[in-house]
């Protein structure tokens, strides 16, 4: 078609027509369904994150190892940092009076922190879960002082 007959054929349209075709706005197709879903999707990817997050952080401390408790009485501090102590209770691997080595992991009585940990005399309660018989050594996990020589 060429422009003039174009502008002919625009003349015969209806102004009201022309008006309305300027005028109309396309009516928006909101989804609220797609939009909740989208939503819950997200709260459950943070949910999720949050649980994996706190469950690596506290790890389930592990059954499958057993743990010992004792009761002895310092009776030599080692230059080495090791102590012999002697069982003042029943214990279910070392008889009532044994003689045995401790063999902390960190060295109590030659590192610079906590120097002079334990005592001659010092009454400790022990947890390990390490120990050699033979050789009547443990490695404990826990030393707390129950009754200190100086008391």
């Amino acid at each position: 078609m060429k422009i003039p007959r174009i502008v002919d054929a625009m003349n015969y349209m209806d102004d009201d027509l022309v008006s309305w075709a300027v005028e109309y706005i396309p009516a928006k197709h909101k989804s609220k369904l797609w939009r909740c879903v989208g939503i819950a999707a997200c709260l459950c990817i943070i949910a999720l994150g949050v649980l994996i997050v706190t469950f690596n952080n506290n790890p389930q401390p592990d059954s499958s190892v057993t743990k010992f408790e004792m009761i002895a009485e310092v009776v030599e501090v080692l230059d080495s940092g090791q102590y012999k102590v002697i069982l003042s209770g029943e214990d279910k691997n070392f008889a009532n009076g044994s003689t045995v080595v401790l063999v902390p992991s960190f060295n109590y009585a030659t590192d610079n922190f906590n120097k002079g940990f334990l005592k001659k005399g010092d009454v400790i309660s022990v947890t390990y879960t390490d120990f050699d018989k033979t050789a009547y050594e443990i490695t404990p996990t826990q030393i707390e002082v129950v009754k200190s020589a100086d008391d």
